[in-house]
């Protein structure tokens, strides 16, 4: 009878222990799937603050340009100032281009850089022309004023807008234009390049490869601003602009590479 007894109160005793352990699997399941339907909340709130937070909320059209930004970044005068800046700058611009039609620009204005960058994917600039939305995009008016040259900024950038239409649909992924464009407008308006170091690609084939590949890369823009002067010289400024605009067909500029190369033979890094 007491090795009976024995056995059931220690059978009794490892039920109460398996219970008490199923109980605690139970409750940390509980917890664990509390926790993560937490942190994927958490993680919802984030995404939607940052949408909505982001998100243009502001839809200004004044003339032919089109303005969106968030309703608490702007005043009205700061927006009538910015869109007087960027009517008189396409005006003068467009006219001196011989583009006559009028340009339906679209501005998108980030409210900080983290913002811009995710538009742009280049969180540096004060401003930058995506031809493939046709939008331009500029961070907030403080960040432009900042960026040390507002009238600058804003002339290259609606340049680029402004060749983008002239040119249309089926010029404007060409690359020879492309690095013509950049090169051009990096000359015409300079930004301050300081002692930036220069390497020259050996062949136009290369400077194309590489524009195509960085972009408007930091370290290469006083090497296309160089480029754009050459072109200006060798071709003169009208037809730079008149083949930019779709008006004439371009140059040899593998021709045009190798006088440029032999000018600045001294500065080549073999």
């Amino acid at each position: 009878m007491l090795k009976c007894a024995a056995e059931i109160h220690s059978r009794n005793l490892f039920l109460k222990t398996v219970e008490t352990d199923v109980s605690r699997c139970a409750e940390f399941c509980r917890l664990r799937v509390r926790l993560i339907a937490a942190v994927i909340f958490c993680v919802f709130l984030i995404f939607a603050g940052v949408y909505l937070h982001a998100s243009p909320v502001e839809s200004r059209t004044l003339g032919t340009a089109t303005y969106r930004f968030e309703r608490a970044i702007l005043t009205d005068e700061e927006l009538a100032d910015l869109h007087g800046n960027v009517s008189a700058i396409c005006g003068e611009l467009a006219a001196g281009y011989g583009v006559n039609r009028a340009l339906p620009l679209e501005v998108v204005i980030a409210h900080n850089a983290d913002y811009f960058g995710r538009l742009t994917g280049n969180s540096r600039a004060a401003a930058v022309y995506d031809r493939d939305r046709r939008i331009l995009y500029l961070q907030r008016t403080k960040a432009l004023e900042r960026s040390g040259n507002i009238d600058r900024v804003l002339r290259h950038e609606i340049s680029h807008a402004i060749f983008d239409f002239a040119r249309g649909a089926g010029g404007s992924q060409n690359g020879d234009l492309l690095l013509l464009e950049e090169s051009y407008l990096e000359f015409r308006f300079p930004a301050n390049y300081g002692a930036q170091q220069i390497v020259f690609p050996a062949s136009y084939a290369l400077l194309k490869k590489r524009f195509m590949s960085d972009g408007t890369a930091a370290k290469d823009r006083r090497l296309y601003a160089l480029w754009g002067k050459h072109l200006a010289q060798s071709l003169g400024e009208q037809r730079i602009v008149d083949i930019l605009c779709g008006r004439a067909n371009a140059a040899d500029f593998g021709a045009e590479y190798s006088l440029f190369i032999e000018n600045n033979r001294k500065s080549l890094k073999q």
